[in-house]
């Protein structure tokens, strides 16, 4: 391909037309940076155009962008959300594209796996060593002027209460306040909503998620939603519940485990996470069985889909 902007003796050509740095005066570097800034967006513009990805199972990923390639697959963000696509799923051709080494996947995998179950072991002590220290709660006598509070005490046991216990805080103005698990004893279906406030995907379906959770809470107080954030920090979780005014619970921040690189790990309650997020998952709260998930596998279904089965499912 002939390069068309050339520069000599302080001129810059392009097409034929020249512009005279001395010449032109103040106009010139304006012109010149519109012209160079158009020529950029005339050869990026087949880098940045969106691509489908179509799995070999017949699975259609739209709009996608690759943000890294892993030795084992790609991780992608794509019109209904984000996660990784292994490169056993991808046509041959996707696999050259991207110089797909088995052996090299296969070692990168094992070395994943080991990673991880550092991180949990690392974390289960953590917890334990918590647990450990933590003082034993005293029962404050009840006075003459305050009446005695009954004790709560659920029926059924909660697999995934026993999970967060403590760790739940709700949206109060502008700060996070410690939730009243008490509100959590008719609590037979969980939904976990993995998200954070930088997924843009996640962005767009929350809206969806407060709205339906507003119309449907009120007539199923065997239902709630605990929201596990995958944002970087805690203003950055706080900041995203109030834009969204989350009506729900939500995991502290400090409590969600995480390694050495401030990753979310899978450990209690992030156990059901999959690969991306936005994440929503419907559980059973007395076995912790997965009802309904945004994955099959690896392959990404969306929330929009436990959506649909919470409606049938939680009665």
């Amino acid at each position: 391909m002939r390069t068309l902007l050339q520069t000599t003796n302080g001129r810059h050509s392009m097409n034929g037309s020249i512009f005279e740095n001395s010449a032109m005066g103040p106009h010139t570097h304006l012109a010149r940076t519109i012209l160079l800034l158009l020529f950029s967006a005339f050869l990026l513009a087949p880098l940045l155009r969106a691509e489908d990805l179509t799995l070999t199972n017949g699975t259609v990923y739209k709009n996608i962008t690759v943000t890294k390639v892993d030795p084992d697959g790609l991780r992608i963000i794509h019109s209904d959300g984000g996660g990784k696509v292994l490169f056993t799923q991808l046509p041959e051709a996707t696999q050259q594209k991207y110089h797909y080494d088995p052996a090299a996947a296969q070692k990168f995998a094992a070395a994943q796996e080991a990673k991880k179950r550092a991180d949990l072991e690392r974390a289960l002590q953590q917890s334990a060593a918590a647990a450990a220290a933590a003082p034993a709660p005293v029962a404050a006598a009840p006075t003459a002027t305050e009446p005695e509070k009954k004790v709560w005490a659920r029926t059924i046991p909660d697999k995934i209460l026993q999970m967060v216990k403590g760790d739940l805080v709700f949206l109060d103005g502008s700060k996070f306040s410690n939730f009243d698990e008490q509100k959590l004893a008719p609590v037979r279906y969980y939904a976990i909503y993995y998200s954070a406030s930088w997924c843009g995907p996640c962005r767009r379906f929350t809206p969806d998620l407060v709205k339906f959770y507003n119309e449907f809470k009120p007539a199923h107080p065997n239902f709630e939603l605990i929201f596990v954030s995958s944002d970087e920090d805690e203003p950055s979780m706080l900041q995203y519940m109030q834009g969204d005014t989350m009506p729900w619970p939500a995991v502290r921040f400090s409590a969600i485990p995480r390694n050495n690189e401030g990753k979310r790990v899978r450990s209690d309650i992030s156990q059901y996470a999959g690969n991306g997020i936005p994440d929503l998952v419907l559980v059973d709260a007395i076995d912790g069985s997965v009802m309904s998930d945004s994955y099959n596998g690896q392959q990404y279904l969306g929330p929009r889909k436990v959506l649909r089965d919470i409606s049938t499912m939680v009665k």
